[in-house]
């Protein structure tokens, strides 16, 4: 639960001087920072429940968690010892069957709307939307343009 008498908790104007050292040495090899992380150079080092800590030790409420997938708050309980029961058995194995996967999967098909059973699990939106466009490419033989708009 956020105590609001205690959040945010501002040690050091924002960015801090490491957070300020942290960023300066990932910008010479990452590109393309959001404009909220130009506007905010922090860098956050943890997170717990609805609140995120910069490596200055400032900790500010994090607003933004629901727009990743962070919909359970930094470091749920439940969330991380899950991740480590499982990771602790097997990290990866592609589009192989796994127990936990097929648990999954049935459980996202038992929730689908009508006849839609079909799952493909990708690990990032490049990926599903590459198979997107795939998928159309066969259901429409023998058509290879499509448009986008931005």
């Amino acid at each position: 639960m956020l105590e609001v008498k205690k959040v945010p908790n501002i040690k050091i104007i924002p960015p801090g001087p490491e957070s300020k050292k942290w960023h300066s040495r990932a910008a010479v090899h990452m590109k393309g920072y959001s404009s909220q992380v130009k506007q905010f150079p922090v860098v956050f080092e943890s997170g717990k429940g609805n609140t995120i800590t910069d490596v200055d030790g400032n900790t500010y409420i994090d607003f933004s968690a629901g727009i990743y997938c962070n919909s359970t708050g930094h470091c749920h309980p439940k969330v991380v010892e899950k991740t480590r029961q499982y990771v602790g058995k097997l990290m990866n194995c592609h589009d192989f069957t796994t127990p936990i996967k097929t648990l999954f999967i049935e459980k996202l098909a038992s929730v689908l709307p009508g006849s839609l059973s079909g799952v493909q699990l990708f690990c990032a939106g490049t990926e599903a939307v590459e198979a997107a466009l795939r998928a159309v490419r066969t259901v429409k033989e023998g058509k290879y343009e499509m448009f986008s708009f931005w």
